[in-house]
């Protein structure tokens, strides 16, 4: 009796095993696609918020991404198939939007010298907003299993 519950253990500490491996996996897909759609995203703000200065957007992206984090929830896995659910802790939305508008405004000659983590100071100390991070959505992603792998779909 001993024997067959001993070895029941092993065969579910392995299977438990497999299934943590599968699902490292699939979040390691996920984060890594949910960190070019947050680029993504951050890249598109700076566009369209700071037109006038290349170096000002990247600052600004740098800024962003340095103090973000994508995170996933545990992936549903479903025979062959699994979701992912992909977010990033990121600056609260406000902020970013402020933060554009400042530097919008600013003449390229003066973006090389604008600092993203003082302006960030002087509009919390102004206004009293949070600028903790928040949990802000970035999808869905969709896995198929091809063999061993599992391949990201759509």
């Amino acid at each position: 009796m001993r024997k067959i519950l001993l070895f029941s253990l092993t065969i579910a500490t392995l299977w438990a095993a497999g299934c943590t491996s599968e699902e490292g996996k699939l979040k390691k897909q996920a984060i890594s696609t949910g960190e070019l759609r947050l680029q993504q995203l951050i890249q598109q703000e700076a566009l369209d918020g700071m037109p006038q200065s290349s170096e000002l957007r990247q600052g600004y992206q740098d800024f962003i991404m340095a103090r973000s984090e994508v995170v996933t929830d545990e992936p549903e896995i479903i025979g062959g198939s699994a979701v992912v659910s992909v977010a990033a802790m990121i600056p609260p939305v406000k902020l970013r939007k402020t933060l554009i508008a400042i530097a919008g405004k600013l003449d390229s000659s003066k973006a090389r010298r604008f600092n993203f983590g003082e302006a960030v100071s002087l509009i919390k100390r102004q206004t009293g907003e949070d600028t903790e991070n928040t949990k802000q959505g970035l999808g869905i992603v969709k896995f198929v299993k091809q063999g061993e792998a599992w391949v990201q779909s759509e």
